[in-house]
């Protein structure tokens, strides 16, 4: 199965950072996934991107890892990815939250955001990171 993941109504925060809407685009039937819930769709996301299958512990497909609003880490694999296309359902409602403690200052789950403009540092490359 082949996915694109998308991107719209970027919303900038501080100098290297944004919060976007995300879908998945399912080329098999020509679908759009949204990746959060309607409810949540509003927050947006703060990164997202194709994950190595490997980090997930399951051979071959697709693994996608995100950071919502609240900075918290999700991943769902292919498996995942599938029954969201199938159901036309949310991909977060298949995804495994990674992180509950995310917060608006101190803890940042995967993508760092100092306002100090400090080094810059790859997108879900630590697990945790404070300002």
């Amino acid at each position: 199965m082949a996915y694109l993941l998308v991107f719209s109504d970027k919303t900038p925060i501080w100098r290297h950072s944004s919060l976007s809407t995300a879908h998945v685009f399912r080329f098999a039937d020509q679908s759009t996934i949204p990746l959060l819930a309607a409810d949540r769709q509003s927050q947006g996301t703060r990164y997202a991107g194709w994950a190595p299958t490997s980090a997930i512990g399951h051979g071959g497909g697709h693994a996608l890892a995100w950071v919502d609003a609240d900075k918290d880490l999700f991943v769902v694999d292919a498996g995942g990815l599938d029954r969201a296309g199938h159901g036309r359902r949310p991909v977060e409602e298949q995804a495994a939250r990674l992180t509950t403690n995310g917060a608006k200052a101190g803890i940042f789950n995967g993508v760092p955001d100092c306002a100090s403009g400090g080094p810059r540092l790859s997108p879900l490359a630590v697990a945790l990171f404070e300002c």
